[in-house]
């Protein structure tokens, strides 16, 4: 993945919309490589399981609403199960 600048905020709708498995995990790896040098990610992604290890905060909206927010801690390997983190319930 290659952006022409270095933008402090980037989104992306849906980045894993249609593609083979065999590839999602590059794209993955290419996400976090940019959030890591420091862009800001807004992502709309219709799977929670796709956010696992990446997402610092999730919010779910329906029909224009927020209807939840959860905040996960920064820890390596947190996952989203179900749309719930793992340690919240």
């Amino acid at each position: 993945m290659a952006a022409i600048s270095e933008p402090q905020c980037l989104l992306l709708d849906e980045p894993s919309a249609g593609l083979a498995e065999s590839v999602r995990g590059s794209v993955f790896e290419a996400i976090r490589t940019i959030a890591g040098q420091g862009t800001t990610l807004l992502v709309a992604e219709q799977s929670y399981r796709w956010l696992e290890g990446l997402a610092s905060k999730v919010y779910e909206v329906e029909v224009g609403r927020l209807v939840s927010e959860y905040v996960l801690e920064a820890t390596p390997g947190r996952q989203v199960q179900d749309g719930v983190p793992s340690g919240q319930s």
